[in-house]
């Protein structure tokens, strides 16, 4: 223990130092105090201008609350394939392969992820004690360390599954056991808080819907368990793989920012990275050693039809060959895409306060048509969102721009081939969930016109896929990462938002098609 801290502090103390020294000199540190005290004080103003808005007594806001952390425990028993903590090349040469404990040698890296968890979930706990008593009329003083435990305690059983999952011994069946008692423990608790009633207030989230400090003992309870489970799995040896899905887990890290930075620089050549290497790496992350030579494949195009019919065969193969729980869950995204993209697209032809059925937007609307437009931007980002999801699960490999001869339209097109039928396919069956979801996110109403209607989630649909084929492209990441599902849905979101602020909601389609134009056309 005592050579793996003098081993670090000789390393990452030193790299600290020349960190701050470098922002002190690119950036000034006077500058980034500046720009804080303005963001304080925007922000300070910002609250205070909120309204206080009239919201009906019954709404089951417990029951959304322990609903949503359900599901987010519940997901963890789909995890444990992958590491959720990794160790970098120094510590793998010289500290995973040393006579220490793993407790020691990874002790670090899980400290670091337990402070970055607590400080999302504070931060996003505080925002939620700030705006729920002016739009909720919600008093959650504690949500703040209560949404921190409940980050820490994800953490930990994240890492509990993949210790147990990953061994097969008696060790390492007992920490598995562990983690899938404790998990269910938190999802029996979160869903003890959607229940109506008193009850809601007990549950795993009471602390977002209650002022009563009591509602911080099963957070820290679970953040306690996770704690100790996870210490004891690492007490006596690591998981089998872990060092080698670690150094995988690296090496896309670091391919991933190097085609990013160069991107952006404009060194097309140096950002241009092997993508049958990249292919390799994940196969050797997630166990498929024939997943570079597969047995299935579709028939390939004539030579003479087109270099974008190739890249649709290319994108269709893609998705044959995979599994059958990847290609179901590419049925369900799409499905959910089109389905939050016909409730969406009400927000594009009409006005942002809708007639229909009580929503948040309706309520803010009463009060307030500024905060109206924002909560229905949000909807459409929502539905913006799932499509950029949808899309990346359907648009096949990386194809980086550079690497063939072929027109950016091209490109583009053949790309989006696959996810554009699929979407057609999935019509129908999203349609009968589209009315449910208009009241749930808010922009739905009376019934538009159906070619309207259509039109505008056909805009706004490949909208999102344009935007993420291209800024995939030209960023040199892959579709699935999340800056560029972010950045697809903020760009198709960008007409809803703004023309509904400035009180043209109406006009939102045919800004959506001019956007549309000028991505398609654009020479990325």
């Amino acid at each position: 223990m005592t050579a793996i801290g003098w081993l670090r502090r000789r390393t990452l103390a030193r790299a600290v130092r020349a960190y701050l020294v470098w922002i002190g000199r690119a950036v000034g540190w006077w500058t980034i105090a500046y720009l804080l005290f303005w963001v304080v004080v925007f922000v300070t103003a910002g609250l205070e201008s909120l309204p206080r808005v009239d919201v009906p007594p019954d709404v089951p806001w417990a029951a959304a609350v322990g609903a949503l952390a359900a599901v987010a425990f519940l997901a963890l028993f789909a995890a444990g394939r992958t590491p959720t903590v990794v160790l970098d090349r120094r510590d793998l040469y010289r500290l995973g392969l040393a006579p220490a404990a793993p407790g020691d040698v990874l002790g670090l890296r899980l400290s670091e992820r337990r402070v970055w968890r607590a400080a999302v979930g504070a931060a996003v706990g505080g925002a939620w004690s700030l705006l729920a008593p002016a739009l909720f009329r919600l008093d959650a003083p504690w949500a703040a360390p209560a949404l921190a435990l409940l980050a820490v305690a994800h953490a930990d059983l994240g890492w509990l599954r993949y210790a147990g999952f990953r061994r097969a011994d008696a060790e390492g069946r007992a920490a598995l056991a562990a983690a899938r008692w404790v998990i269910l423990a938190a999802v029996v608790l979160a869903a003890i808080g959607a229940a109506p009633g008193p009850w809601g207030a007990l549950g795993l989230a009471g602390a977002l819907t209650s002022p009563h400090p009591g509602t911080l003992l099963l957070p820290a309870a679970l953040a306690a368990a996770g704690l100790v489970l996870v210490r004891r799995s690492l007490a006596s040896r690591w998981p089998p793989r872990f060092a080698a899905q670690s150094l995988v887990l690296t090496q896309l890290q670091a391919m991933r920012t190097l085609r990013l930075l160069a991107g952006v620089a404009g060194m097309v050549s140096g950002r241009e990275a092997d993508a049958a290497e990249r292919e390799r790496l994940l196969a050797t992350l997630h166990d498929r050693p024939g997943a570079t030579r597969p047995r299935r494949s579709l028939r390939p195009p004539a030579l003479d039809r087109g270099p974008w019919r190739a890249l649709a065969w290319r994108a269709a193969s893609a998705l044959l060959r995979r599994r059958p729980l990847g290609q179901l869950q590419a049925v369900g995204w799409s499905v959910g895409a089109v389905a939050a993209g016909w409730a969406a697209a009400p927000a594009l032809i009409g006005d942002p306060r809708p007639q229909g059925a009580p929503g948040v937007a309706q309520v803010v609307g009463a009060a307030d048509p500024l905060g109206a437009a924002v909560v229905t931007a949000l909807g459409v980002l929502g539905a913006a969102w799932l499509a950029a999801r949808a899309g990346a699960a359907l648009l096949g490999p990386d194809l980086p721009r550079g690497t063939v001869p072929i027109e950016a339209a091209e490109r583009t097109r053949g790309r989006l081939a696959v996810p554009v039928v699929a979407w057609l396919l999935a019509a129908a069956p999203a349609y009968a969930l589209a009315a449910g979801l208009r009241g749930a996110i808010g922009v739905g109403g009376t019934s538009p016109d159906p070619l309207l209607a259509a039109l505008a989630l056909a805009a706004l649909l490949l909208t999102v896929l344009v935007a993420l084929e291209k800024y995939a492209t030209w960023a040199g990441v892959a579709a699935g990462a999340w800056e560029a599902t972010l950045v697809a849905a903020l760009v198709a979101t960008l007409p809803s938002l703004l023309l509904g602020l400035f009180g043209v909601a109406g006009a939102a389609l045919p800004l959506q098609l001019v956007l549309l134009t000028l991505l398609w056309w654009l020479p990325v």
